[in-house]
């Protein structure tokens, strides 16, 4: 669902983003303290890449918080510092003709 504002679109997503960030934490100390496996890193990290935009700097920058999060969540969101799924010419022009009436050329 897309506002015809892009800050309400931007805040929408952010949250979502730390809906996503903060269950993943959650699993993560549930899962430690019943001594189970934790795979939220994981599913973190495709948020972040679904997500997309700047949230995937945000994972990036999450990346190398290694003294605020768990080491298999860094590992695995340092894959978004180079690893970064791309996007297409086509993508990109729709994004600019939607939010600026015109093509980028």
């Amino acid at each position: 669902m897309t506002s015809r504002h892009p800050l309400l679109d931007f805040i929408r997503r952010f949250f979502q983003v730390w809906g996503v960030v903060l269950r993943q934490l959650t699993l993560v100390a549930r899962r430690r303290l019943m001594g189970r496996p934790v795979l939220g890193h994981l599913l973190l990290r495709e948020a972040f890449e679904k997500i997309g935009g700047s949230f995937l700097k945000l994972g990036q920058i999450m990346s190398l918080q290694v003294d605020l999060l768990p080491k298999e969540y860094c590992d695995a969101l340092l894959s978004l510092l180079d690893r970064v799924p791309t996007s297409s010419r086509e993508e990109i022009s729709g994004v600019f003709v939607a939010e600026f009436g015109r093509p980028p050329e």
